[in-house]
């Protein structure tokens, strides 16, 4: 069953009796970033190897569906591991969970969410944030990725810093490729997992950020999962390892088992 974890209260360890302390953690980054995000993260205990997704960072273009993207990162992992997707990056590694289950032992979302646009019953992003995104790509590139990094940051006590820290992972990496940024915000516009999620049999932790503007927490409830934890940040946004990181870590170590 899925347990709902206190606000200030840390993670259990995952149970299905698998340990997973003893595999490697590998993270994706969200739309628009690159595995610089993750760099800091080891100050405060946390071990792990950020992938860049394609037309990232230093990774080649791949196709435009989401299996393509999901099958150029899978190429690359080549031992089971524990896998950390945020945001977009979230959604490529549940489908690399379901794809190649023998890959992934554990599942670990941040901040993400198997459908991002709002509907009628579903809380997310207005479709018409994506569109506006997407208009303005083919027009100014970096002052598209600006744009997009203050909607992350937005509710947060520290937001200035966050974006700050935001910008500043951004630019340690040549910009993404414009096509990968197009097929990125397509696909988190159309790809639907809802139904895909309830068939993740790995253990599972789910972060959402309290004050998260862009997979707000309510859809927590919308999915109502049977399986996994959710653990909740109060005083976070949609990049709580950015604003929150020691905190962050803390909790990602107690539910593998490393403290």
């Amino acid at each position: 069953m899925s347990s709902n974890i206190a606000v200030d209260a840390l993670p259990t360890p995952s149970a299905k009796g698998v340990n997973l302390s003893h595999f490697p953690v590998l993270a994706l980054h969200g739309w628009g970033m690159n595995p610089a995000v993750f760099a800091g993260l080891s100050s405060h205990g946390l071990a792990l190897q950020a992938l860049p997704l394609p037309g990232h960072g230093s990774a080649s273009t791949s196709g435009a569906q989401l299996n393509d993207w999901v099958d150029a990162i899978a190429a690359q992992i080549d031992q089971p591991c524990v896998l950390l997707g945020w945001s977009l990056g979230g959604l490529v590694a549940s489908q690399l969970a379901l794809r190649y289950p023998q890959k992934v032992v554990g599942l670990i979302t941040v901040a993400s969410s198997p459908y991002f646009v709002a509907d009628s019953d579903w809380p997310g992003t207005q479709r018409r944030v994506l569109k506006q995104f997407q208009r303005a790509l083919s027009q100014d590139l970096k002052l598209t990725l600006e744009r997009f990094l203050a909607l992350q940051a937005m509710g947060s006590e520290g937001a200035r810093e966050d974006i700050r820290r935001l910008k500043q992972a951004v630019l340690a990496q040549a910009l993404p490729n414009q096509q990968a940024l197009a097929d990125g915000l397509k696909l988190l516009e159309n790809c639907d997992m809802r139904d895909d999620w309830r068939a993740i049999e790995q253990p599972w932790l789910r972060v959402w950020g309290r004050l998260d503007g862009l997979t707000p927490v309510a859809q927590k409830d919308a999915l109502s999962l049977d399986k996994g934890q959710d653990w909740v940040l109060a005083k976070a946004n949609h990049a709580p390892f950015v604003s929150h990181p020691q905190l962050f870590c803390d909790g990602i170590k107690a539910w593998l088992g490393l403290d």
